[in-house]
Formats: C-alpha cells, sequence, structure tokens
C-alpha cells in the first residue's frame, strides 16, 4: 500500500505469512538509501520516507519554501499546507522540471525496494494500493524503469503488476479473510 505509509504483506500459498513477530511484510521500511532521511522509526532512507504521500508532499513543500521555479506552489496559491501528492502530480502535469523530478524519485526509491523484495520472495504478483498508487504512470513509470536497471535476477516479464481492485475496503475484507483464516486454523 502506497499512501500515507508503505506498508505491505506477504501471502504464501493463499495465507497471510505474518513471520516470527506477526509483522512481516514492512516493506515501507526497507532502507534503500543510507543518506536519506529518517523516517519514523529512525532508519536512513526507507522506501517509507522518500516515496509515501507524505514524501512527496514534502518534497514540494521544500521546493515552494526554497523558491524553487515551480508550477507546485500557484497551483495552491502559495498555501504549503495544501500541497498533496495530487498537487505534485497536477505540476508534473504541466511538464513541471520540479515535480517530474519528485515523482521520480519517489517512484525510483519504490522501485528499488520492490526490487530487493523480488530478489528476496520471486513473487508472482504485486499488487499496489494507496493514494500513491491512484498517481498512475507518474509513479508507476519510474519503478518499472527501476525494476529494469536494478533487477537482473527476477523475470519482469512474467511479474504481474497490478493496482488494488478493493479500494478503501480492502483493509476491512483483509481482516475479516484473516480472521478467517485463523478460527479455520485452530478448528483443523
Amino acid at each position: 500500500t502506497l499512501g500515507t505509509g508503505i506498508g505491505g504483506g506477504v501471502a504464501i500459498n493463499g495465507e497471510l505469512h505474518l513471520g516470527l513477530s506477526g509483522r512481516a511484510g514492512e516493506f515501507g521500511h526497507l532502507t534503500v538509501d543510507l543518506n536519506g532521511i529518517l523516517d519514523g522509526t529512525g532508519a536512513p532512507g526507507t522506501i517509507e520516507a522518500l516515496g509515501s504521500g507524505p514524501a512527496i508532499a514534502s518534497a514540494g513543500v521544500r521546493a515552494v519554501m526554497q523558491g524553487v521555479n515551480s508550477r507546485i506552489g500557484g497551483l495552491v496559491g502559495y498555501d504549503i499546507t495544501r500541497i498533496t501528492p495530487d498537487v505534485v502530480m497536477r505540476a508534473a502535469e504541466q511538464a513541471d522540471a520540479v515535480a517530474l523530478d519528485i515523482l521520480h524519485r519517489a517512484g525510483t526509491a519504490i522501485g528499488l525496494g520492490i526490487s530487493n523484495v523480488l530478489n528476496v520472495l520471486a513473487p508472482h504478483c504485486v499488487v499496489f494500493g494507496g493514494g500513491v498508487a491512484a498517481l498512475g504512470e507518474w509513479i508507476f513509470r519510474p519503478i518499472r524503469e527501476t525494476l529494469r536497471r536494478y533487477n537482473s535476477l527476477a523475470d519482469l516479464d512474467r511479474l504481474a503488476m497490478v493496482q488494488a481492485a478493493l479500494g478503501a475496503d480492502a483493509g476491512g475484507i483483509g481482516a475479516a479473510l484473516w480472521a478467517f483464516q485463523r478460527q479455520r486454523a485452530k478448528e483443523r
């Protein structure tokens, strides 16, 4: 899930894999830049610190506050509290170089993290959801470019990368399915 944070999950043979701590799938905390911004856990350059919705918005805010020539500020009347990933995308649609760079860097960070996951798990499918995923090709293009550039081990032609179909209901449906599977396992 690419949104306010970056979360994830691993399903193996149709079952949610929780790992030793019960928290497996915390992909957002994978470090992709040792010199990068610290995330909420204190880890440097994580996917979440570089590619989440707040990270994209913060990069837009920094550009406006530094007086960089960009359309981002004008789109919100220079009210930096209104800068969101969608505003950055709208500036990118107007060929704004700063906005294009922000989205490219975010997508690259996400792509590097996915590349690491592909090397470890070699999944059949990667499913994307959340507000950042709603940016579409503005975020998926640099993800795919990064995967092609840095991942020679995965069979990218066979890897399915799809948008989540459940939207805002995904969390509730996932929690219900997990509870159902746990109950079924107890009954065995």
